[in-house]
């Protein structure tokens, strides 16, 4: 288990890192060893640009960092397209490692995604099939939040993606501002 260390920072600094980290969809500690020159502390596959999808606001004093919390995306047509967007993002980044990938999940019945929109829709009632932005590929997206989340999570793990990254990004179609693991934040003292 890595020993936890504590750093002086200004407010400033502190407010520019947490924007940053939530912003790029990034941890602090990949942010803090990039402005030290060094190298990340799990190099990724690819690096999603997650600027679109993400509501950051900005964060003047303590209180509001320490106080930042998870917000949902509550309308559906918005998870829609964050789930989409991403799918998108990661089929232009390999096209035949993601598709083999896309190809494996489904569950009991339902497909979850095709190249056929008829094949997802038959694979169970009121099924409705979107195509995945600037591909030939569609997604099934009759599911709640949780249900993309899970999808999406286990699709980046399969894809060589590190655990807290996937779960990074999966959350992003039912959160509009990225859930940051590995820090904690307190008021000087």
């Amino acid at each position: 288990m890595k020993k936890p260390f504590t750093m002086e920072v200004s407010l400033e600094e502190v407010c520019m890192i947490v924007k940053f980290c939530e912003g790029a969809g990034r941890s602090p500690l990949d942010v803090l060893l990039k402005a030290c020159g060094k190298p990340d502390s799990e190099a990724e596959p690819y690096i999603f640009d997650i600027s679109r999808f993400v509501d950051i606001p900005n964060y003047t004093t303590w209180e509001q960092i320490e106080e930042r919390i998870p917000v949902s995306r509550t309308r559906r047509g918005a998870q829609n397209d964050v789930y989409l967007g991403l799918l998108s993002q990661l089929l232009k980044w390999n096209e035949s490692k993601v598709s083999a990938a896309l190809s494996e999940k489904r569950g009991r019945h339902r497909i979850y995604f095709s190249k056929h929109d008829h094949e997802i829709r038959m694979s169970g009632r009121n099924i409705d099939a979107h195509p995945i932005p600037g591909t030939d590929w569609f997604a099934c997206t009759h599911m709640n939040a949780r249900q993309k989340c899970d999808i999406l999570y286990n699709l980046l793990l399969s894809l060589g993606f590190s655990k807290r990254y996937s779960w990074l990004i999966a959350f992003l179609p039912d959160n509009k501002r990225p859930q940051i693991s590995g820090f904690s934040i307190g008021a000087p003292k």
